[in-house]
């Protein structure tokens, strides 16, 4: 019983600690990642995600912590014992090896038999749509299949983890999408642990079990997909992740489920888990005004004009029940199934979302529900 419990607790990857310290740049960052489990690394260029793949993989030693895969120490184990699959951003496949030979690379070195390799490069090929491409050469693939080898190649020695480094950056947006729920589905019929690196935002949001979000050097957030995208608890995650409208605003009161923020004349309420930010048994006589950002996504506004809103605006926001603007529309872009409107609310920008295009110098209102709001501290 005892060791099943020691087990599960070092299932998956860990690293605590991890610091990888250059001239002008520090990457330290701790996560870990149950068995199984796929999960994205995003970020802007340059804030550590491939640093962290080259860590993991053995390709890069970190200054600092710890790390372990499936309870074994990584730090000083070779990167040919790792047993990490890695998918390159460039394929890196051999050009003088045919496809079967590409796939087989690593069970030739794990010294596999050649009949047991044969069969694992026909199931991958199977796996992946390649079935009769074993002796092709890699210049007879398109982009799109040269990654779908890479991957297979990666898979061949039954890694215990997977790392992809960006793979379809490459390719076009229709083959993205294609390829991504391809990885994704193999992915969850092998359940080998994943970590994906990627620019694309959609991309993480539409695969990943969790997101982890680095900016520069440090991770912001973790958390699923839908609390990346609804619950940011950092004004760089609110941004990252979508359009979004940040309004500058104080906490003036609080409670377990709500808070009242300001701006110059104007009182809002907001759902906000302010006791992420405040102990919970803080009184909230003691708690100091913090100032921060009232929060909500395009979609979650309702937009009317002005002269067609018939409810009491001044009733509703002593209410509570909702958060009232009224603006002017600045500019609008269409999206496909709508269109983005830029506005402006006292020097501010307004992100918002319409069926209907709505032309340049309308006066708009806008009405935001409290449960689509949320107050993030600076």
């Amino acid at each position: 019983m005892i060791s099943t419990i020691i087990s599960s607790m070092e299932s998956g990857l860990n690293l605590r600690g991890i610091k990888k310290i250059y001239a002008d740049f520090i990457l330290d960052i701790s996560f870990s990642i149950k068995q199984g489990e796929f999960v994205s690394l995003v970020g802007p260029s340059g804030c550590g995600k491939t640093t962290t793949l080259s860590i993991i993989s053995g390709l890069l030693d970190p200054d600092e912590g710890k790390m372990s895969l499936n309870g074994k120490d990584l730090l000083f184990v070779p990167i040919w014992e790792r047993n990490i699959g890695f998918v390159f951003q460039d394929y890196a496949l051999f050009p003088n090896m045919n496809i079967e030979n590409n796939i087989g690379y690593g069970l030739k070195v794990k010294k596999v038999d050649k009949s047991a390799s044969l069969a694992r490069t026909n199931t991958l090929l199977d796996i992946i749509g390649l079935t009769g491409y074993n002796k092709r050469s890699t210049e007879e693939l398109s982009g799109g299949e040269k990654q779908r080898v890479a991957l297979a190649r990666a898979l061949a020695p039954h890694p215990e983890l997977l790392l992809l480094d960006e793979p379809l950056s490459a390719l076009d947006a229709q083959l993205r999408k294609s390829l991504r729920k391809e990885i994704r589905s193999i992915q969850k019929d092998l359940t080998v642990t994943t970590i994906y690196v990627t620019h694309d935002q959609e991309e993480a949001l539409s695969i990943s079990d969790r997101i982890i979000m680095i900016n520069n050097g440090s991770i912001e957030q973790i958390g699923t997909p839908e609390d990346i995208y609804s619950f940011p608890k950092t004004k760089f995650s609110a941004e990252f992740f979508g359009r979004s409208t940040m309004l500058p605003v104080k906490i003036t009161n609080h409670n377990s489920n709500t808070c009242t923020v300001s701006h110059k004349n104007h009182t809002y309420c907001t759902n906000s888990s302010v006791m992420h930010y405040f102990k919970r048994d803080t009184p909230v006589a003691e708690t100091k005004p913090e100032t921060g950002h009232l929060f909500f996504r395009p979609e979650n506004a309702e937009i009317f004009h002005v002269n067609e809103l018939d409810i009491d605006l001044d009733l509703e926001r002593a209410e509570f029940s909702n958060i009232f603007l009224h603006t002017v529309v600045i500019e609008t872009e269409y999206s496909g199934n709508g269109y983005f409107v830029e506005c402006n609310w006292e020097g501010f920008e307004l992100i918002l979302f319409s069926k209907i295009r709505l032309h340049k110098g309308s006066v708009i209102s806008v009405k935001v529900p409290i449960v689509s709001s949320l107050f993030i501290p600076d």
